[in-house]
């Protein structure tokens, strides 16, 4: 069966089932409709609340400077590569002027758009997990607790506060790489499975570029990799740590990468001697920035991030003869992204360089809101996985 025939198949399954519906089923439809809508159009609200078209922190020189020599006629192309602390944000950048030049630099806008592309990047999530646990009447239902947790107003603070709405495109394409990733793997026609594993790829790009953060998608790519099955393994696997490599090259000797200072290589040697000195501190504090996803106070944060671990382990173990790691490879991949996020954070802004970030043998962390990026992840994925083996 080619990949139209299935979808067209999958299609008309759905139509007949809705078709036949009885009245409390399409009932039981509705209210989850009208549940899961709910977070998503509250955080519209949220920002239309408390958002303020003003410039803050980061946007005098990251949106204000290069908007106001775009109508000048003094804009340097430059600055779209530029790097920014230990970041490369092109795409981010392009997007930002993209909103902010034609809107003459609304900062609502920003803020709407990088929040839309957060809803997308969360859908695509919900999506890929009523897929894995099959679709029923109360598939809406399984995926409630993801559109309350991600939309929670903690959250959606990052969508009011300086530039980091945009991040959220890094989300949104590390979710895609992930998913194409997956994709690759289904096709029968081999020209279309090197289609999408193609296009993996150029998103895998694209996230780099969109933040330090995003750099973790190779090795999150790589383990996802490694886990499922598809045709050409090997060379897949060789393919993708090439374009890493470029990438990496890219990145940090072929652009330039500044040497001293807290976001220079400097910094980052500081960091890992650090992290050697003080290594039940640092997994410490890792645990902390895992459980701030859940609670936000050091103790009880430290708490969640242990009971966490523990829970993956047990669920882990629990279900070892019965994982299939090709279907779930996905779910692995996405996880992983989110605890490499998790560790950077832990690594680098636990407490180092000269006490900048606190004192090097501190064990309770807290990540800023604005660092907080895609560390919600591995909650989000650890509910798909317990969902996906408890249904198998």
């Amino acid at each position: 069966m080619s990949d139209t025939t299935e979808h067209q198949y999958k299609g008309e399954k759905f139509l007949r089932l809705l078709k036949n519906k009885t009245r409390s089923e399409l009932i039981i439809i509705f209210i989850s409709l009208l549940l899961a809508s709910v977070p998503i159009l509250f955080g519209f609200y949220y920002i239309h609340q408390y958002g303020v078209n003003i410039p803050l922190d980061d946007q005098w020189s990251g949106l204000v400077r290069p908007t106001i020599n775009y109508y000048e006629g003094n804009f340097d192309p430059s600055f779209i590569i530029s790097e920014q602390n230990d970041s490369r944000q092109v795409f981010i950048n392009i997007l930002m002027l993209a909103v902010s030049i034609p809107t003459g630099m609304n900062i609502l806008a920003i803020y709407y758009t990088g929040y839309l592309i957060y809803c997308i990047a969360i859908l695509i999530i919900a999506y890929i997990l009523i897929k894995d646990c099959g679709i029923s009447k109360y598939s809406l239902l399984i995926i409630l607790p993801i559109l309350y947790y991600a939309f929670n107003p903690y959250y959606l603070f990052r969508f009011i506060y300086n530039l980091w709405s945009l991040l959220s495109l890094m989300i949104l394409l590390a979710v895609a790489t992930i998913y194409l990733l997956d994709k690759s793997r289904y096709q029968i026609q081999k020209k279309s499975a090197w289609f999408f594993f193609a296009l993996s790829v150029i998103s895998g790009i694209m996230c780099s570029f969109s933040g330090v953060a995003g750099l973790s998608i190779w090795f999150a790519g790589l383990f996802q990799l490694v886990l499922q099955t598809t045709d050409n393994k090997n060379k897949k696997i060789l393919i993708w740590i090439g374009a890493a490599t470029c990438t990496f090259y890219t990145y940090y000797i072929g652009l330039g990468f500044k040497s001293e200072g807290v976001h220079g290589i400097g910094g980052y040697s500081s960091f890992l001697y650090t992290a050697f000195l003080y290594p039940v501190q640092k997994i410490l504090c890792f645990m902390g920035a895992l459980g701030s996803e859940i609670a936000h106070y050091e103790g009880t944060a430290l708490l969640f991030g242990i009971f966490l671990t523990c829970l993956f382990l047990v669920l882990l173990i629990n279900n070892r003869h019965s994982i299939n790691f090709d279907l779930t490879s996905k779910w692995f991949g996405l996880l992983a992204f989110g605890i490499l996020n998790v560790a950077e954070l832990a690594l680098t802004r636990s407490g180092s360089v000269d006490f900048y970030f606190g004192p090097p043998d501190s064990i309770f962390f807290l990540p800023s809101i604005r660092h907080s990026l895609a560390i919600f992840l591995p909650v989000i994925c650890m509910y798909a996985l317990a969902l996906i083996w408890t249904r198998g």
